[in-house]
């Protein structure tokens, strides 16, 4: 009887620990989205009504590229381990990235003045060049 009790018991931890890590990977997550969206918003000298309106775009879009990296098993875990996606995947990727991107700068577009637009898309090249070293690392 001892025995199963503390099977069960061991059990128990054990998937609790497995759920608390996931919680934990989920906020770490959220918290990586939440500091991207901050620091553009900072760099790109926003006014409050720029910023209210800018900032559930730019969040819902970390939060689709995010779910759409780890349908091809590229989250934050995959990437410390230096596992890289085959050009296929890259290609299934980009093919559902770009839309989205395309649809978000659309919506921002008209929120940002001509300069904030150009400052928006040096930012965004650096992103690419920063994901392009990391995949040829």
């Amino acid at each position: 009887m001892r025995k199963l009790f503390s099977i069960i018991a061991l059990s128990v931890l054990f998937l609790s620990f497995n759920l608390l890590s996931g919680q934990a990977q989920a906020s770490a997550s959220r918290e990586a989205i939440r500091q991207s969206v901050e620091q553009t918003i900072s760099r790109l000298n926003l006014t409050e009504q720029q910023t209210s309106e800018i900032r559930p775009i730019m969040e819902k879009f970390h939060e689709e590229r995010q779910k759409i990296l780890e349908k091809y098993g590229l989250d934050r875990d995959s990437r410390k381990t230096g596992q890289k996606p085959d050009r296929e995947t890259l290609r299934k990727l980009h093919s559902e990235i770009s839309p989205l991107k395309k649809k978000v700068n659309e919506e921002i577009r008209h929120i940002l003045t001509d300069e904030q637009m150009k400052t928006l898309e040096a930012i965004q090249k650096e992103m690419r060049q920063k994901v392009r070293s990391r995949r040829s690392s």
